[in-house]
């Protein structure tokens, strides 16, 4: 599994969602891609508004950064969430300018207006030197940042914020799905917000807020119940308490639906022809096309056929305990033949990211390539460059090219 850039466009007309979906539909076109095309964008409205007649999910990862952001937006009783991130600010800005950052056995790190897990890493810099800090009290902004700022009071905070910066991280991976992961994500931070006995009033206010937060921006759709449902451990969904029995119903029918339009799909692609016998034709047969084809022979009837097969099918796949799956993908490719379609299901749904991380990467990649000193490519030279720089083992095995120029 990887992800792969397709085009970069440099659109001079203003983002709105019609203008949106018609560049990227442009794009899908240009490639040949108009079926089976899972959308994965930001919460912003032209986005949401440019693929809702498609399937669409949002991004996790945003919708994480999103209810952070809203939970330390402002102080609230018992949590001085606010200010303990301005004074920490402030003092982190204080040790780069003034160099104290080169007396301390490590550096603090600044935070990120646009990320909210830079908060995270800022906290977690400062509390490990926090004690180093008292050496210098004689520092006025030191001074002022250790009257308002206990170490105990930044523990609690990243003890809380740990869980999102580790799961956004996972999240963001492009070389395993990550659809599958989102209602386990769900279930366990709601779990991690609980308030506990031990909890301080802060953790706790912190905690409470948060939550809130949580379950208003970040949601669980019907793909990623699916995708959970195609991972053979979370098959049934019965280990997410925040389902009713109707939910997990209408994802075992969703699939079965899907697997039945999989078996249509086979049986309508064109047969084919059976090759001439000659000096090759042994070896063309030694190749294990099963693996890439996981429905290489008419396994569907007819249509009024697949959806009793589909059925069948998930059944037995609801019914059978697998033992541990490491890898969710090496287990359908290896029971491709015990269950055909849901294989193809599987490949297909699984391939969808829950985290647009990989293009907002490719558009950071774009801004460090049109700078300055660049300023006169053209937008058709850009994306040329982006796409090298990220196909670049599709170009060189393709094109016989020994190397590629790194664009970074």
């Amino acid at each position: 599994m990887c992800d792969r850039l397709m085009a970069m466009r440099m659109s001079e007309d203003r983002h709105t969602a019609v203008n949106i979906r018609e560049e990227t539909m442009a794009v899908l076109d240009e490639f040949g891609y108009k079926n089976h095309v899972h959308f994965t964008t930001d919460h912003a409205a032209n986005m949401i508004s440019a693929f809702k007649e498609h399937d669409w999910d949002g991004c996790v990862c945003h919708a994480i950064n999103l209810a952070v952001t809203k939970a330390t937006k402002e102080d609230i009783r018992d949590c001085p969430i606010r200010t303990i991130l301005d004074s920490t600010k402030r003092m982190v800005k204080f040790a780069k300018k003034s160099g104290l950052n080169k007396a301390l056995s490590s550096a603090v790190k600044q935070s990120v207006p646009t990320r909210w897990n830079s908060d995270l890493i800022m906290l977690e810099s400062v509390l490990a030197i926090y004690d180093e800090l008292k050496d210098f009290r004689h520092r006025q902004e030191v001074d002022d940042f250790l009257m308002v700022v206990s170490p105990s009071e930044i523990t609690d905070l990243t003890e809380v914020l740990s869980f999102f910066g580790s799961v956004s991280a996972q999240l963001e991976s492009a070389k395993t799905p990550t659809g599958n992961l989102v209602p386990v994500v769900y279930q366990l931070a709601m779990r991690h917000l609980s308030p506990e006995a031990q909890d301080s009033r802060m953790k706790a206010a912190f905690k409470s807020v948060l939550l809130e937060a949580a379950q208003e921006k970040v949601s669980v759709s019907p793909w990623h119940l699916l995708c959970a449902a195609l991972h053979p451990k979370y098959r049934t969904l019965k280990q997410f308490s925040f389902l009713q029995e109707p939910q997990r119903v209408a994802v075992r029918n969703a699939m079965t639906e899907a697997a039945a339009a999989e078996a249509d799909a086979v049986r309508q692609q064109p047969r084919r022809r059976p090759q001439e016998a000659g000096p090759s034709r042994v070896l063309v047969q030694l190749e294990l096309e099963d693996v890439d084809d996981p429905l290489p022979l008419e396994a569907v009837a007819t249509p009024s056929d697949s959806k009793c097969r589909a059925a069948r099918e998930v059944d037995r796949y609801m019914e059978t305990h697998p033992g541990a799956v490491d890898d969710v993908l090496q287990f359908w490719r290896t029971h491709s033949n015990v269950y055909p379609m849901l294989s193809r299901v599987a490949r297909r749904q699984l391939g969808a990211p829950a985290a647009n991380t990989a293009s907002e990467r490719a558009n950071s990649l774009a801004g460090r390539t049109l700078d300055e000193r660049r300023a006169r490519l053209s937008a058709e030279c850009v994306d040329a460059l982006l796409f090298i720089k990220q196909n670049r083992d599709l170009v060189s095995s393709n094109m016989g090219m020994a190397t590629v120029v790194d664009l970074e």
